[in-house]
């Protein structure tokens, strides 16, 4: 744990049991699994947000090798929503830099385009914003120099590892605009969250299915009907389904 963001945070040097692990043995085949892994199994984003007097915007730039993946929206103060999401296969059009402290992450594919310069070690963030014709924005983020960042590495299981830095404190400026209306950001304030892991694979989604239509019965059964009751069972399927996803194959 430390009080700052790594400027070099090397998780996709790690190595771990997968389905081309054992070429890393092989002379002459050690890149194809390095470059397997390190394209395929490795995942990062980077997600923000913001809030002023007139409105609650959040972003992403997220890569997971097989795919790249980017969304904004807009709350506004009197409850109207504003969103674009985007996915490319084999990350298209995507770019997460290594790290939080230094460089550019990107996206600009499907009519939504996001760019986020990281800078002064990770204590400061410029980020542009364009969604199509209905959103766009221009926000500059802030932060003292004794302002005390968090950032961890943790190991996962089967030899992986999760790195991530947060902040939620920034001083925000700049502005947003929806539907042609300029709402200002003057005065808010934002968050930060890096994240990087090699993570585990999820079931196939057949598997997966099957365990969510074996809770969902099981659940019909033994919960008894009341106003509530819905919202309580598909609460606790939400965690049912988690923990299935969450267990991992090679």
């Amino acid at each position: 744990m430390w009080d700052h963001p790594l400027a070099a945070p090397n998780l996709e040097d790690a190595r771990f049991d997968h389905a081309l692990s054992g070429l890393a043995t092989i002379p002459g085949l050690r890149a194809v699994e390095r470059s397997y892994r390190q394209r395929f199994r490795h995942k990062s984003w980077q997600y923000m947000t913001a809030v002023g007097s007139d409105c609650f915007i959040a972003f992403v730039i997220g890569m997971a090798g097989f795919a790249g993946n980017a969304f904004v929206y807009v709350v506004e103060r009197d409850g109207r929503y504003h969103e674009r999401f985007a996915i490319t296969a084999l990350g298209r059009g995507a770019h997460v830099a290594p790290t939080s402290v230094s460089g550019r992450h990107r996206f600009k594919a499907s009519g939504l385009h996001i760019e986020i310069d990281n800078l002064d070690g990770g204590r400061r963030f410029d980020v542009t914003i364009a969604a199509g014709t209905n959103i766009r924005a221009e926000l500059a983020y802030t932060c003292a120099p004794t302002d005390e960042h968090f950032s961890l590495c943790v190991p996962l299981p089967e030899g992986r590892w999760n790195y991530t830095h947060k902040f939620g404190a920034f001083a925000v400026d700049g502005h947003v605009e929806v539907g042609g209306r300029r709402l200002s950001m003057r005065d808010g304030f934002g968050t930060v969250d890096f994240s990087k892991m090699y993570a585990l694979r999820p079931r196939p989604v057949a598997m997966d299915r099957a365990v969510w239509s074996q809770s969902t019965r099981r659940r019909r059964r033994l919960e008894p009907r009341r106003p509530d009751a819905g919202r309580f069972v598909l609460g606790e399927l939400r965690v049912d389904r988690w923990q299935s996803a969450s267990r991992s194959i090679a």
